[in-house]
């Protein structure tokens, strides 16, 4: 299979994924087109997204002000963290706030490469979500932009693994010397001299 193919059959099994939760969440997606009508706003299929890390979303300017009046933006964009958790329930999920229909979720700029297709960059979430914030005025910014319609606690998970160079916590153990950066031995090697192209 050629890389051209191999990608093809990735961005095939990406749409049926979305015409699947499209199907499977059209009551959340009805009700977040029911809240814009009301506003005088509409949404076109263009308006759905989906990536594996994050799950069907909806992506629509100023989205979340639509949906929210309520919530109160400072002259940063950020709101505060004890107004969101009056209107929305935090769970063990880290990044997201859930009521029925939708999920709102903090920036994207707390995302890896801080591209809102991504998951959320190591620790900084999941500590945050771990933090008891009682009598601290904390604020926090959203993705005004989007919402998640997959309501449920399903999460895709990237674990961080260290492939490089020896690393010692005493730097004089350390043997002197080149060292070669490999993949790991038990991915199989056409994947491999896919994904590190020129560099095994």
């Amino acid at each position: 299979m050629t890389e051209d193919e191999i990608m093809e059959r990735y961005y095939r099994q990406r749409e049926k994924m979305k015409l699947f939760l499209l199907d499977k969440h059209s009551d959340n997606i009805k009700a977040v087109t029911d809240a814009l009508a009301k506003s005088g706003y509409s949404l076109s299929k263009d308006n759905f997204e989906y990536s594996d890390p994050v799950g069907l979303t909806v992506h629509f300017e100023n989205l979340v002000s639509i949906l929210v009046p309520e919530l109160n933006r400072d002259k940063d964009d950020l709101v505060k963290f004890d107004q969101l958790l009056r209107l929305f329930e935090r769970k063990t999920r880290e990044g997201y706030l859930y009521t029925n229909n939708y999920m709102l979720m903090l920036t994207p700029l707390l995302r890896r490469g801080m591209h809102p297709v991504n998951n959320w960059a190591p620790l900084f979430v999941t500590m945050l979500w771990q933090l008891d914030l009682e009598g601290i005025e904390a604020s926090v910014a959203l993705d005004y932009d989007r919402a998640k319609l997959d309501v449920n606690d399903y999460g895709f998970v990237e674990i961080d693994t260290w492939f490089g160079a020896p690393f010692e916590d005493n730097i004089s153990s350390i043997k002197d010397g080149i060292s070669k950066l490999r993949p790991p031995m038990d991915i199989d090697p056409k994947l491999a001299s896919w994904i590190f192209s020129g560099l095994c």
